[in-house]
């Protein structure tokens, strides 16, 4: 879902870059406050709201970090509306030296408000949040951020395709894999990897194909 968002690009190339040097931390967070009827679909799907909007900011640290050493997960179930599955949940993917937190909730108040994905390293932060509608970025260095005790950061402007056209470049990309004419950067084996790290982090993708009126 995110592969193709323009801040998310953009973080890419700052980490290929050097820019954020060694990457210690990534806090991923899309979370939303669902209608009841939304919540009774999602009991079709184990591991709820983690397995339906987690898997998109799983896909995006995977890609950077690829598979982790350890996963913890928290599964929690309010029971918010009287319907029961699993609609707040945490993920702790361990590295040798880095940590990446997947927050996913369907009963925040707001919660699309705060959808955030950044990436922190040795050499500085960048932060998208919102991710979308509207997209807003952030960017700090050490040279930027010479206060400790101070927000020290910059914007960086984006023509924000996000409300209207988001899947647009991935559509046209997909066009240009098929014909050969450029290659995905998104390999088999990450899928696969994304798909094994999704699997353990909701204890085994399930389909139980009901309350689908």
């Amino acid at each position: 879902m995110y592969r193709y968002n323009p801040a998310v690009q953009k973080t890419f190339e700052l980490i290929k870059s050097g820019k954020i040097g060694e990457i210690y931390s990534i806090n991923a967070e899309m979370s939303t406050y669902h209608p009841k009827e939304y919540k009774r679909w999602l009991t079709n799907f184990g591991g709820g709201i983690m397995y339906i909007l987690g898997c998109h900011l799983i896909d995006l640290i995977v890609y950077i970090m690829g598979k982790p050493d350890k996963i913890t997960t928290f599964l929690k179930h309010t029971n918010l509306d009287g319907v029961d599955f699993a609609d707040n949940n945490l993920a702790v993917l361990e590295y040798q030296k880095a940590l990446a937190r997947v927050f996913v909730s369907s009963v925040e108040v707001n919660g699309f408000g705060r959808r955030q994905f950044m990436v922190s390293g040795s050499k500085g932060t960048v932060n998208i949040c919102p991710i979308e509608r509207p997209l807003t970025m952030t960017y700090s260095d050490t040279h930027i951020a010479d206060a400790t005790y101070e927000d020290r950061k910059i914007f960086i402007p984006f023509e924000d395709n996000t409300a209207t056209g988001r899947y647009d470049e991935m559509m046209k990309d997909f066009y240009a894999y098929i014909k050969g004419t450029k290659e995905n950067p998104f390999t088999y084996e990450h899928e696969y990897a994304l798909q094994e790290v999704l699997s353990e982090i909701i204890g085994g993708v399930k389909i139980y194909s009901k309350n689908i009126d």
